[in-house]
């Protein structure tokens, strides 16, 4: 099953090119050559000059040298093995402490199956499945101070003259703690969903804070305390990194919410493309929720409180946890997998335990019609992989593969043209890791790194999209002084038969969005085309 998984992982990262992957190895190459932190922003004219902190430094190091020393291959295997692993974690997590029924791996395999599919979109040679992983140990970790915690407890009001010995015992719960300072200091380094992480750990608090006002069980409360004192402990950690406090800079600039509705993968998720896996998803997590909140059998809770020792302890904790993710995953598809990584431990305990078979149908020897099921189960695992691992178009440079979605000849073409390299430059937003890559010496208007920097009163993302509102294209182009544009041409959507006749969207009216900047571009008499391919256009001031 996991080699079928590696498989279906190593295909999907190269269907596609992330946008984000040139800037990331070219910071990467910077950091080695330099020997320390980017701190300065030398890749955009309009923030030439300007601070900026890499988020992400050590894994634009690590990816940068991989690439460097192995090839794109290595790039693919390192981010197929972090995400096969977070799955095999995530199986092994649930299997221990959230099923009764031992075989009920059924679950596992249909749920991860499914899993795989919501994750997809979101993962491939991408930093962000680092944070799957993170989030994954962080969890197991509250999950195992939680379960020390109850069981001593458990102990402790058993006790008897042995009381004393057993508290010393009970006091020794915090081990398991020491490990998330570890985490945090790592996790910083790497990607900047560290937050998450923290935000994470006083969602729990809060909870226990809540929890023992209303039991008034000062135990919990003190058990608390241990906790809160190693958030900080983990805070304190990140201050540590290269950029110290300075790594908490652009918390202030993302109480703009403009990019959720303008970043593809920040868009909720009944936006256009629809993914239907995240759909199918949420509503299994939602109706999940839902029934565990109306279920009236008190035994339902008791499992939640009592598996295994306790399974987080808390039924409120894993009812709190996916409801929080989900809401974000409903505000933006890129939370979806941090939705399954969450939510898959309660789902699969979920089915597994309160859809069973009847005792009857359990009692009849099954030996044999397993066997026939293993045996489909593992033939079909092994033509899937045999038919996936044939289909992989491996190949060593991405940026020259993807050329139909890039600006590959657009930007061979002006290289070759010396007259157009001190021009300024308006670029397509999700072109600009690649140019930082390919024409490392041409200053950019914007890329993926900054789209959240405060920029002429708003953002930089905002700056860049009134150059598509109307009337404005003219007067933005004097004001930063443009004399070369590289226009992406958009494709029209395609919309399937779901869309057309259940959701009953209309393709041409989608496809009918007005870009005014283009348009502006073709009626002036002070600009000309001087080059075209399927993918970009290229103007030029006269």
């Amino acid at each position: 099953f996991y080699i079928f998984v590696f498989v279906f992982l190593l295909k999907n990262s190269y269907n596609y090119l992330d946008p984000d992957l040139g800037w990331h190895l070219k910071v990467g190459e910077q950091i080695l050559t330099e020997k320390q932190v980017p701190d300065i922003n030398y890749y955009n004219y309009t923030l030439n000059g300007q601070k900026w902190v890499d988020h992400e430094w050590l894994s634009d190091a690590i990816m940068f040298w991989l690439y460097n020393n192995f090839g794109y291959l290595s790039l693919n295997l390192l981010f197929a093995f972090i995400a096969l692993a977070t799955l095999i974690i995530l199986n092994i997590f649930t299997r221990k402490y959230f099923l009764k029924n031992k075989k009920a791996m059924l679950f596992i395999i249909a749920f991860q199956i499914l899993g795989l599919f919501v994750m997809s979109p979101h993962i491939g040679v991408r930093i962000q499945e680092i944070a799957l992983l993170n989030i994954l140990l962080l969890l197991i970790i509250i999950h195992l101070y939680e379960k020390k915690c109850s069981d001593n407890l458990n102990i402790l009001n058993q006790a008897g003259t042995e009381q004393r010995n057993i508290q010393k015992k009970y006091d020794k719960n915090y081990k398991i703690l020491f490990w998330l300072p570890f985490l945090f200091y790592f996790w910083a380094c790497l990607h900047g969903t560290f937050l998450i992480g923290l935000f994470i750990l006083f969602l729990w608090i809060g909870i226990k804070l809540l929890k023992s006002i209303i039991d008034r069980d000062w135990t919990i409360l003190k058990n608390t305390k241990i906790f809160f004192l190693f958030t900080i402990l983990s805070i304190t950690a990140t201050f540590f990194t290269p950029y110290g406090i300075k790594l908490y800079s652009f918390l202030s600039d993302y109480k703009n919410t403009y990019y959720l509705k303008h970043i593809q993968e920040w868009l909720p998720m009944h936006y256009l493309p629809i993914q239907y896996w995240q759909l199918l998803y949420s509503a299994i997590v939602a109706a999940v929720i839902i029934l565990l909140i109306l279920q009236k059998r008190p035994n339902l809770r008791d499992f939640f409180k009592n598996r295994g020792g306790s399974a987080y302890s808390s039924f409120i904790w894993h009812i709190a946890l996916s409801i929080l993710f989900l809401i974000l995953a409903f505000k933006s598809k890129r939370n979806s997998p941090i939705l399954f990584i969450v939510s898959f431990p309660i789902v699969t305990a979920f089915f597994s335990n309160f859809l069973a078979l009847p005792k009857k149908i359990l009692n009849l020897n099954w030996e044999k019609p397993l066997f026939i099921i293993k045996s489909c189960i593992t033939i079909s695992l092994l033509a899937l992989i045999f038919y996936i691992s044939i289909n992989i178009n491996f190949f060593a440079d991405p940026f020259s593969r993807f050329c139909s979605n890039y600006p590959c000849e657009a930007v061979e073409f002006l290289k070759e043209n010396p007259q157009y390299h001190d021009l300024n430059i308006f670029n397509n937003y999700g072109w600009g890791g690649y140019l930082i890559w390919v024409w490392p010496e041409k200053q950019l208007f914007i890329d993926g790194r900054m789209p959240q920097y405060k920029f002429a009163g708003h953002t930089m993302l905002e700056e860049y999209f009134e150059f598509y509102q109307e009337e404005k294209a003219k007067n933005k182009l004097s004001q930063y002084d443009i004399k070369l544009v590289l226009l992406k041409i958009d494709k029209p959507y395609k919309i399937n038969w779901f869309e057309k006749y259940a959701l009953r969207l209309n393709e041409k009216k989608i496809n009918d969005q007005k870009n005014y900047l283009k348009d502006y571009l073709e009626d002036s008499n002070g600009w000309e085309e001087i080059y075209n391919d399927e993918a970009s256009k290229v103007y030029v001031k006269k």
